[in-house]
């Protein structure tokens, strides 16, 4: 029986696409293949390469070759030949995507990265959803906003009406005193008449015109 080392192997587009019609779906799918315990395959195809992610230097994770394999597939028409998976497992849409992100408060591109190494986040997605998505609205539409370091309106005004009342707060110089003695709490920022598009004056944000 010659080598699997000497078979020519199928390029990037066409060897996703039939590992997407075998059932292939992660990592440890593809690592029962090649041990020969993927149900309804003796071992992995000869011109499939051992280590796809290491030989095809276009994709950075499995993720990326089942999605480009499903896409291919779509587009060629061909379907899926293992009865063992279910379209569940299939890629999600770039919505279901952008929904998962949100949930799991991924709010930048270096958190998006680290999620991936991680693993944090479960299904069949693109690591790359800009190139995969012909839909995709952008970084700052696709991930979760931002969270703020300091408070809202209201309960920064309730913050600082507490504050005004333990230390007899009045003016802005009262407001930078706190700041020097380090007795601000970090949820409210240094200077909220230049944060806060709602202040009007600082008797109001103290509560002293309620």
């Amino acid at each position: 029986m010659p080598s699997t080392n000497s078979i020519a192997k199928l390029v990037l587009e066409e060897a996703a696409e039939k590992l997407y019609q075998m059932g292939i779906r992660s990592a440890t799918d593809f690592q029962k293949l090649c041990q020969g315990q993927f149900d309804g395959f003796e071992r992995r195809p000869a011109d499939i390469p051992s280590n796809p992610i290491m030989y095809f230097k276009e994709v950075n994770s499995f993720n990326d070759l089942i999605a480009l394999g499903q896409k291919r597939s779509m587009e060629t028409g061909k379907m899926d030949l293992s009865d063992s998976k279910n379209n569940n497992e299939d890629v999600m849409s770039y919505h279901e995507l952008k929904q998962l992100v949100r949930k799991y408060k991924v709010s930048s591109i270096r958190e998006w990265k680290r999620a991936l190494k991680e693993e944090r986040l479960p299904g069949i997605f693109p690591s790359a959803p800009h190139s995969y998505y012909s839909n995709f609205e952008g970084w700052e539409a696709f991930l979760a906003p931002k969270r703020s370091r300091f408070l809202d309106w209201n309960e920064a005004k309730k913050r600082a009406k507490a504050l005004r009342e333990e230390y007899s707060l009045k003016t802005a110089y009262d407001w930078r005193w706190l700041s020097r003695e380090g007795k601000r709490p970090s949820e409210l920022p240094s200077a909220p008449d230049y944060y806060y598009t709602e202040f009007t004056s600082w008797k109001d944000f103290y509560g002293l015109e309620e």
